[in-house]
């Protein structure tokens, strides 16, 4: 399919969510990119207030962003759209264009984590979110979930 993107672009997607899901203290479950591409949150997460639906933002934001920082030449938004539907839904239309610029920043930052877990997830399909913490050296925030 002409459409499909590459597995190195599946793996910084999916690393720029769980990274940045990660350092943002939320509780990651699971980082894939074989059979579909995806990065799980414990499913007892809710984001109800503020401050979490925007860590919730920049974690759906930062797939995308971290797709484009480091595989610019031939990247396709292949699922942006459920990333922006879900984004959509969280009622922050006001404060969007700042998470989005904050989102860059955030994977700038952590580029070199981000392409750690990329090259990772490359070798082994799929990552647990410890496995994320332990590549990065992150330990799980306290309360953070599972």
């Amino acid at each position: 399919m002409a459409d499909e993107p590459s597995r190195i672009e599946k793996a910084y997607h999916e690393a720029g969510h769980g990274v940045i899901g990660v350092v943002s203290g939320l509780p990651v479950t699971r980082c894939s990119i074989s059979p579909e591409p995806l990065c799980e949150l414990d499913e007892n997460y809710v984001a109800d207030s503020i401050e979490e639906k925007d860590r919730f933002s920049r974690f759906l934001l930062a797939g995308m962003t971290a797709q484009f920082r480091f595989h610019r030449v031939g990247s396709r938004p292949w699922h942006c759209g459920a990333d922006d539907e879900q984004v959509d839904a969280l009622g922050i239309q006001q404060r969007l264009e700042w998470l989005r610029e904050d989102v860059v920043d955030m994977v700038e930052q952590h580029a070199e984590s981000i392409r750690r877990v990329a090259q990772e997830l490359l070798r082994v399909d799929e990552l647990s979110g410890e496995q994320i913490q332990q590549i990065i050296g992150h330990p799980r925030s306290i309360g953070a979930g599972v």
